[in-house]
Protein backbone atom coordinates (compact mmCIF):
# COMPACT_ATOMS: atom_id res chain seq x y z
CA UNK A 1 0.00 0.00 0.00
CA UNK A 2 1.51 3.32 -1.05
CA UNK A 3 0.31 6.19 1.12
CA UNK A 4 2.49 9.01 -0.21
CA UNK A 5 4.83 9.25 -3.19
CA UNK A 6 8.42 9.23 -1.94
CA UNK A 7 7.40 8.16 1.57
CA UNK A 8 9.37 4.91 1.38
CA UNK A 9 12.55 6.82 2.30
CA UNK A 10 11.15 8.00 5.65
CA UNK A 11 9.68 6.15 8.65
CA UNK A 12 6.12 7.42 8.96
CA UNK A 13 4.17 7.77 12.16
CA UNK A 14 0.47 8.42 12.67
CA UNK A 15 -0.34 11.50 14.77
CA UNK A 16 3.28 11.82 15.97
CA UNK A 17 3.42 8.30 17.38
CA UNK A 18 6.84 6.63 17.36
CA UNK A 19 7.65 4.91 14.08
CA UNK A 20 9.58 2.31 16.14
CA UNK A 21 7.80 0.81 19.14
CA UNK A 22 9.80 1.07 22.41
CA UNK A 23 10.58 -2.24 24.15
CA UNK A 24 8.48 -1.27 27.16
CA UNK A 25 5.50 -0.25 25.03
CA UNK A 26 3.64 3.00 25.45
CA UNK A 27 0.25 4.52 26.17
CA UNK A 28 -1.77 6.89 24.02
CA UNK A 29 -4.45 9.12 25.50
CA UNK A 30 -7.57 8.89 23.37
CA UNK A 31 -9.67 12.00 22.99
CA UNK A 32 -13.31 10.88 22.97
CA UNK A 33 -16.23 13.31 22.97
CA UNK A 34 -19.99 12.87 22.77
CA UNK A 35 -21.66 15.72 20.90
CA UNK A 36 -25.30 16.10 19.87
CA UNK A 37 -26.36 19.15 17.82
CA UNK A 38 -23.02 20.81 18.59
CA UNK A 39 -23.31 20.46 22.37
CA UNK A 40 -21.69 17.94 24.78
CA UNK A 41 -24.03 15.07 25.61
CA UNK A 42 -24.19 12.28 28.17
CA UNK A 43 -25.73 8.85 27.80
CA UNK A 44 -24.84 5.31 26.82
CA UNK A 45 -22.24 4.96 24.07
CA UNK A 46 -20.19 2.37 22.20
CA UNK A 47 -16.66 2.60 20.90
CA UNK A 48 -16.14 0.32 17.90
CA UNK A 49 -13.11 -0.56 15.81
CA UNK A 50 -12.26 -2.93 12.97
CA UNK A 51 -10.55 -6.25 13.62
CA UNK A 52 -6.97 -5.41 14.53
CA UNK A 53 -4.11 -7.42 13.03
CA UNK A 54 -1.46 -7.38 15.76
CA UNK A 55 1.56 -9.71 15.99
CA UNK A 56 0.90 -12.71 18.21
CA UNK A 57 1.58 -12.07 21.88
CA UNK A 58 1.50 -8.28 21.65
CA UNK A 59 -0.63 -6.36 24.13
CA UNK A 60 -3.12 -3.94 22.59
CA UNK A 61 -5.49 -2.80 25.31
CA UNK A 62 -8.14 -0.11 25.65
CA UNK A 63 -8.28 1.15 29.24
CA UNK A 64 -11.24 2.96 30.80
CA UNK A 65 -9.97 5.06 33.74
CA UNK A 66 -13.48 5.56 35.15
CA UNK A 67 -14.43 1.89 35.45
CA UNK A 68 -11.01 0.21 35.46
CA UNK A 69 -12.12 -1.96 32.52
CA UNK A 70 -9.46 -3.24 30.13
CA UNK A 71 -10.46 -4.48 26.69
CA UNK A 72 -8.18 -6.61 24.51
CA UNK A 73 -8.50 -4.99 21.07
CA UNK A 74 -7.26 -8.15 19.37
CA UNK A 75 -10.33 -10.13 20.41
CA UNK A 76 -13.08 -7.53 20.94
CA UNK A 77 -14.49 -5.06 18.41
CA UNK A 78 -16.70 -2.94 20.68
CA UNK A 79 -16.80 -1.38 24.15
CA UNK A 80 -20.01 0.00 25.65
CA UNK A 81 -20.09 2.56 28.46
CA UNK A 82 -22.26 5.17 30.14
CA UNK A 83 -20.96 8.72 30.55
CA UNK A 84 -21.89 12.23 31.55
CA UNK A 85 -21.10 15.20 29.36
CA UNK A 86 -17.40 15.36 30.32
CA UNK A 87 -15.39 12.32 29.17
CA UNK A 88 -12.07 14.04 29.96
CA UNK A 89 -9.02 11.76 29.72
CA UNK A 90 -11.07 8.66 30.35
CA UNK A 91 -9.57 6.33 27.71
CA UNK A 92 -6.02 5.24 26.93
CA UNK A 93 -4.61 2.73 24.48
CA UNK A 94 -1.69 0.61 25.72
CA UNK A 95 0.58 -1.06 23.16
CA UNK A 96 3.47 -3.38 24.13
CA UNK A 97 5.53 -5.90 22.15
CA UNK A 98 5.40 -9.60 23.03
CA UNK A 99 8.77 -9.54 24.80
CA UNK A 100 7.57 -6.84 27.19
CA UNK A 101 4.53 -8.48 28.74
CA UNK A 102 3.88 -11.82 30.37
CA UNK A 103 0.75 -12.28 32.43
CA UNK A 104 0.00 -15.14 34.79
CA UNK A 105 -3.40 -16.66 34.08
CA UNK A 106 -3.95 -17.63 37.71
CA UNK A 107 -6.61 -16.21 40.05
CA UNK A 108 -6.67 -12.43 40.21
CA UNK A 109 -4.35 -11.97 37.24
CA UNK A 110 -6.83 -10.09 35.04
CA UNK A 111 -5.25 -6.77 34.16
CA UNK A 112 -1.88 -7.63 35.70
CA UNK A 113 1.15 -6.66 33.64
CA UNK A 114 4.86 -5.95 33.97
CA UNK A 115 6.81 -4.01 31.34
CA UNK A 116 10.62 -3.75 31.36
CA UNK A 117 12.64 -1.50 29.08
CA UNK A 118 15.01 -1.07 27.50
CA UNK A 119 15.53 -4.78 27.14
CA UNK A 120 18.27 -6.02 26.77
CA UNK A 121 19.87 -3.48 29.13
CA UNK A 122 23.40 -2.55 30.09
CA UNK A 123 22.82 0.16 32.69
CA UNK A 124 19.40 1.29 33.89
CA UNK A 125 15.91 -0.02 33.10
CA UNK A 126 12.44 1.21 33.87
CA UNK A 127 9.96 -1.30 35.28
CA UNK A 128 6.29 -0.43 34.75
CA UNK A 129 3.70 -2.57 36.47
CA UNK A 130 -0.06 -2.49 36.68
CA UNK A 131 -2.35 -3.02 39.65
CA UNK A 132 -5.92 -3.85 38.64
CA UNK A 133 -7.10 -2.89 42.15
CA UNK A 134 -5.53 -1.15 45.14
CA UNK A 135 -3.64 -3.39 47.53
CA UNK A 136 -0.25 -4.69 48.59
CA UNK A 137 2.35 -5.57 45.96
CA UNK A 138 6.04 -6.30 45.66
CA UNK A 139 8.28 -6.08 42.62
CA UNK A 140 11.35 -8.28 42.77
CA UNK A 141 14.12 -9.40 40.42
CA UNK A 142 14.97 -13.11 40.39
CA UNK A 143 17.86 -14.96 38.79
CA UNK A 144 17.14 -18.12 36.80
CA UNK A 145 17.56 -20.25 39.93
CA UNK A 146 14.68 -18.34 41.53
CA UNK A 147 16.87 -16.40 43.98
CA UNK A 148 15.82 -12.84 44.73
CA UNK A 149 18.62 -10.49 43.65
CA UNK A 150 16.74 -7.20 44.10
CA UNK A 151 13.54 -5.95 45.73
CA UNK A 152 12.35 -2.83 43.91
CA UNK A 153 9.23 -2.07 45.95
CA UNK A 154 7.08 -3.68 48.61
CA UNK A 155 3.95 -2.18 50.13
CA UNK A 156 0.51 -0.73 49.46
CA UNK A 157 -0.27 0.49 45.93
CA UNK A 158 -3.14 2.35 44.29
CA UNK A 159 -4.84 0.83 41.26
CA UNK A 160 -3.22 1.73 37.92
CA UNK A 161 0.26 1.88 36.44
CA UNK A 162 3.38 2.42 38.58
CA UNK A 163 7.03 2.95 37.63
CA UNK A 164 10.27 2.04 39.40
CA UNK A 165 13.88 2.14 38.20
CA UNK A 166 16.50 -0.60 38.36
CA UNK A 167 20.26 -0.07 38.02
CA UNK A 168 21.60 -3.18 36.26
CA UNK A 169 25.30 -2.40 36.86
CA UNK A 170 25.21 -4.57 40.02
CA UNK A 171 23.76 -7.56 38.12
CA UNK A 172 25.90 -10.07 36.27
CA UNK A 173 25.18 -10.39 32.54
CA UNK A 174 22.41 -12.89 31.95
CA UNK A 175 18.66 -13.42 32.09
CA UNK A 176 16.48 -12.40 35.02
CA UNK A 177 12.76 -12.43 35.83
CA UNK A 178 11.05 -9.28 37.07
CA UNK A 179 8.07 -10.37 39.18
CA UNK A 180 5.15 -8.29 40.43
CA UNK A 181 3.07 -10.13 42.99
CA UNK A 182 0.29 -9.03 45.25
CA UNK A 183 -3.44 -8.50 45.48
CA UNK A 184 -3.75 -8.13 41.67
CA UNK A 185 -2.19 -11.54 41.02
CA UNK A 186 1.22 -12.43 39.61
CA UNK A 187 2.85 -10.96 36.50
CA UNK A 188 6.37 -11.44 35.18
CA UNK A 189 8.64 -10.12 32.45
CA UNK A 190 12.03 -11.34 31.29
CA UNK A 191 15.03 -9.00 31.57
CA UNK A 192 18.33 -9.59 29.79
CA UNK A 193 21.43 -7.81 31.16
CA UNK A 194 24.33 -7.33 28.73
CA UNK A 195 27.72 -5.60 28.95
Amino acid sequence: MEAFAGAADFPLAIQSLPSVLPDEGFEIELGVAAVVDGAPAGGTFSLTWPTVDVPEGWALTLRDADTGAEVDLRTATEYGFAAGEDLGDRFTLHIAPASAVAVDSGPGALGAAVVVGPNPASSRVTVRYHMSAPGPASVTVLDLLGREVARLTDGPHAAGWHTVGLATERLAPGTYVVRRSGSSGLATARLTVVR
